[in-house]
C-alpha cells in the first residue's frame, strides 16, 4: 500500500507544498477546500486558514469558508478583498484549482506536480488557463476506464469530468487524439500540461506530443508538459505513451474495490489520465 499514493486523500506533492506556508507574510489568510485534502494540520501560527476540520469538540463562532468559496467561483474580487483573503492552496484531488486558474486575479506562486499555492492579485491581469477533461472518446487504443474513487468528495465539476478516469496499464503502449477547442481563444496557450496519476510504483515511460518527455519512475501525481514552437498550439493534440519492452504491470489488491468505492479488486499498475491544462 505504501506504493499506492492514489489511495490517500493527500498526495506527496500536497505535503511538500505545505512547507511553503512558512514563507507567507504575517497575517496571511489562506483559502483551502473544506474536505480531506484541504484540512491542514500544524499550520504556522502567523497565518490563518479558512477551512477548519470540525471534530465535534470544536465550536467555531464564525467561518468565512462559504463566502470565500462563492467569491472565488464568481470571481467577486470586492468580496475577496473585504474578507482579506490573500492566498489559496489547492490539491489535484480537489476542484477549486480550476476556478482559480481560469481567473485573472490569481497567480501561481508555486506548483509541485499540480499541488499549487496561489496569491490573490486584486489588480488582475494574471495568466489564465483552459482545461480539457480526458475521456474515453480521446483514446485511440489500449485504454480502460476506472471509477474516480474520490468523486463523492467533490462538490463541483467545473470542467465536466465524468465519474470515470482513463487508465493505461503499465507496459502497454497507448495513443490519444484530443481535439483542442481553444485554438481561437484570445488567451491562446502555447504550453499544455497533462495531469497524470501513477498507480503503483510505475517504471519510467516516454510520452510524445510536440517533443518527447520522460515521466520518471514513481507513484502519485505528476504533470507532463509540452511547449509548442512559435506559440502555435495544435488544433489536434496527438499524445502517445510508450513503455520499454522490459516493463510489465504489477498486480495488487485494491481495497477501494472491496469497499465499493472502486470497481476493481484485482488491479494493475499504470497511469490514470485526468485532464489537460492549457497554460
Amino acid at each position: 500500500m505504501s506504493q499506492h499514493d492514489e489511495l490517500r486523500p493527500i498526495s506527496d506533492s500536497d505535503i511538500e507544498l505545505r512547507k511553503s506556508l512558512n514563507d507567507l507574510p504575517e497575517g496571511s489568510i489562506v483559502y483551502s477546500e473544506n474536505t480531506h485534502w484541504g484540512h491542514l494540520w500544524d499550520v504556522p501560527s502567523h497565518i490563518q486558514l479558512t477551512s477548519i476540520p470540525t471534530l465535534g469538540l470544536v465550536e467555531l463562532e464564525s467561518s468565512i469558508q462559504g463566502e470565500v468559496t462563492n467569491a472565488i467561483k464568481s470571481d467577486d474580487i470586492d468580496s475577496l478583498s473585504q474578507l482579506a483573503v490573500t492566498h489559496a492552496i489547492t490539491s489535484p484531488r480537489g476542484v477549486m484549482q480550476f476556478f482559480l486558474a481560469k481567473s485573472q486575479y490569481w497567480n501561481v506562486m508555486e506548483n509541485i506536480d499540480s499541488s499549487k499555492l496561489w496569491q490573490f492579485i486584486p489588480s488582475g491581469n494574471q495568466s489564465q488557463s483552459n482545461f480539457i477533461a480526458i475521456n474515453n472518446q480521446h483514446c485511440v487504443n489500449s485504454c480502460q476506464q476506472k471509477t474516480d474513487t474520490w468523486i463523492s468528495q467533490k462538490f463541483q465539476n467545473p470542467i465536466s469530468l465524468t465519474k470515470n478516469r482513463i487508465f493505461v496499464q503499465e507496459g502497454i503502449d497507448s495513443e490519444f487524439v484530443i481535439e483542442n477547442e481553444y485554438t481561437d481563444n484570445e488567451n491562446n496557450s502555447h504550453t499544455i500540461c497533462l495531469v497524470i496519476e501513477r498507480v503503483g510504483n510505475t517504471d519510467s515511460v516516454t510520452t510524445t506530443v510536440s517533443s518527447q518527455n520522460i515521466i520518471p519512475q514513481g507513484s502519485g501525481f505528476i504533470e507532463d508538459c509540452f511547449t509548442f514552437e512559435n506559440n502555435q498550439l495544435l488544433m489536434q493534440i496527438d499524445y502517445s505513451i510508450t513503455w520499454s519492452d522490459s516493463t510489465t504491470s504489477q498486480r495488487w489488491i485494491n481495497p477501494t474495490g472491496l469497499s465499493g468505492r472502486g470497481d476493481i479488486i484485482i488491479d494493475q499498475s499504470g497511469l490514470l489520465l485526468h485532464w489537460i491544462e492549457l497554460v
